[in-house]
């Protein structure tokens, strides 16, 4: 069984070190001037409501993860980050929401590990996919993902 860094009352707390270390390490490549943190808001949202077995299949998240999700948002948001989460919507829809509205007027960056996000990209808005361990990304602008998939 895996060891985890805990805290004095024993709550794991390696899903909080790995959140700041990516954070981290993103912020001092990319260099921006916002960041926000973008939360999906229980298990059922509009999709689950339109088709039935949205996601069924999907594993539950690690237990020993569970407990540090409200950890994680306390720590981002003592950085200064800002945490969204709409009810009934994913993550992937905060974020690409987000992603369109200030990429009309600003250069926008995902930091995310969800591919499903490439379908946000345009001329400001450049998707950073993480890979296995800290600062490795899989850098798409919209040059890149056009030619790598043949799409316009």
């Amino acid at each position: 069984h895996k060891q985890f860094m805990r805290n004095s009352s024993g709550i794991p707390t390696n899903g909080v070190q790995g959140f700041v270390r990516h954070v981290f390490t993103a912020i001092n490549e990319i260099q921006p001037s916002h960041v926000a943190v973008c939360w999906d808001m229980g298990k059922s949202t509009f999709r689950n409501d339109m088709f039935d077995g949205y996601k069924q299949n999907r594993p539950a998240p690690p237990e020993e993860l569970i407990p540090q999700f409200d950890y994680v948002k306390e720590v981002s948001n003592q950085f200064g980050f800002v945490n969204i989460g709409v009810q009934n919507y994913e993550a992937d829809d905060v974020i690409g929401t987000l992603a369109q509205q200030y990429s009309d007027q600003n250069q926008v960056y995902v930091v995310t590990g969800d591919k499903d996000i490439l379908q946000c990209i345009n001329p400001n808005v450049e998707i950073w996919l993480t890979k296995k361990g800290f600062n490795i990304y899989n850098r798409y602008t919209l040059d890149r993902f056009q030619s790598e998939y043949g799409l316009n």
